[in-house]
């Protein structure tokens, strides 16, 4: 609640001091601040997109968006952060209600991502704002935004991230393919897809998955019993067992 009175201040501030447009206010944030942002926009209906960095929404509160929610949604995780399993379940669930969204990833831990990262984010809002909502947008804007996600997906192939890569090229079909002949992109997916690499780095994830799943039920079983004994007796032996689990 104090959270939500902060927002409504700093809106009734930038609202009155500068002339902002109502249909174009994208909000964005780190970890709590992430959720912050994602429930305001669940809440009013009035925010345009989100970009939600290191975590997606505040599920234990309730604020998750609603089928009908009307909102662009970035999500941008790094591969090392304990959120990453959290925003595939949150593009699962937004693919499920048909609300348009798009998850960028990094190589680090939890924290802000770089400019570079961010800045890709922001070329795929508001082009998706721009052909959904008809948000003005130049042209350069869209050619540099192609470009950097072209960089972007051949960067993915080159250090062997392979699933992000072919999400990459398929989020430029979605979005360019009107606007660009982008005739050997259908060929470039199928050539990751297709490959043998491909497959077991899809087998891979999935098993550390399910593992990471498996240690998260076992931590929060710890946590409860640490807070009934009053002890941590148990916690070193877990520490270094997940310390392995995380070399994986």
């Amino acid at each position: 609640e104090r959270n939500f009175d902060i927002v409504n201040r700093l809106f009734s501030e930038i609202f009155n001091k500068y002339p902002i447009d109502g249909e174009r206010v994208f909000l964005t944030g780190f970890s709590g601040g992430s959720r912050l942002a994602a429930s305001v926009a669940i809440l009013t209906g009035q925010i345009a997109g989100v970009i939600g960095c290191g975590a997606a929404f505040d599920s234990p509160a309730g604020y998750i968006p609603p089928p009908g929610a009307d909102f662009l949604y970035a999500g941008v995780v790094g591969y090392q952060d304990m959120n990453f399993l959290e925003m595939g379940y949150a593009e699962e669930w937004l693919d499920r209600l048909a609300i348009t969204n798009k998850r960028v990833t990094f190589e680090g831990g939890h924290r802000w991502p770089d400019p570079g990262e961010l800045l890709r984010a922001m070329d795929w809002m508001m082009l998706a704002g721009h052909t959904q909502k008809g948000f003005p947008l130049e042209k350069s804007r869209i050619d540099d935004g192609l470009k950097r996600a072209l960089e972007a997906a051949q960067a993915y192939k080159r250090a062997g991230r392979l699933v992000d890569a072919i999400r990459e090229y398929r989020d430029i079909q979605e979005l360019y393919a009107n606007l660009y002949a982008l005739d050997s992109i259908p060929g470039a997916i199928d050539e990751i897809r297709d490959s043998d690499t491909y497959r077991e780095l899809v087998n891979r994830m999935e098993g550390l998955a399910g593992e990471e799943e498996a240690w998260t039920t076992r931590f929060r079983g710890l946590a409860e019993a640490i807070l009934q004994r009053g002890s941590d007796r148990e916690y070193g032996k877990w520490e270094a067992a997940w310390g392995r689990f995380r070399k994986k």
